[in-house]
């Protein structure tokens, strides 16, 4: 990894935003953070916070687009996978919907996901 830049994430208190004006605001703020570090961590494979960090600002995001959802969009993050490709490697072709863990904080959230996998198999 190159040399990480430390990234100040602005102070968001999802709870206090409590009309639409702010909640664009918020959800702007949060979808140019959110855009920036996709970037660093899809294309330049140098992400400037922790996964739990990124967590952290999916989560409120996905809150504040739940809470006034005529601010959701089809570009958001929450709407989308990931990053661009990278091109070096490659498209794959894949005969079914491919599903995500989504992230998970605790063990017992782990231990269902397993469980599931482990029934359907």
């Amino acid at each position: 990894m190159g040399d990480s830049k430390v990234v100040q994430e602005p102070e968001l208190d999802v709870d206090a935003v409590d009309s639409k004006s702010s909640a664009r605001e918020a959800i702007e703020r949060l979808r140019e953070s959110i855009r920036f570090h996709n970037y660093r961590y899809y294309v330049l494979d140098d992400p400037a916070i922790s996964d739990s960090e990124y967590d952290d600002l999916m989560r409120a995001l996905e809150k504040l687009e739940s809470k006034y959802p005529g601010l959701r969009t089809p570009d958001s993050p929450t709407q989308r996978v990931g990053g661009a490709p990278r091109e070096e490697l490659g498209l794959v072709d894949h005969p079914g919907r491919m599903l995500s863990l989504k992230a998970i904080d605790r063990e017992e959230d782990l231990r269902d996901f397993d469980r599931n996998c482990q029934k359907e198999l």
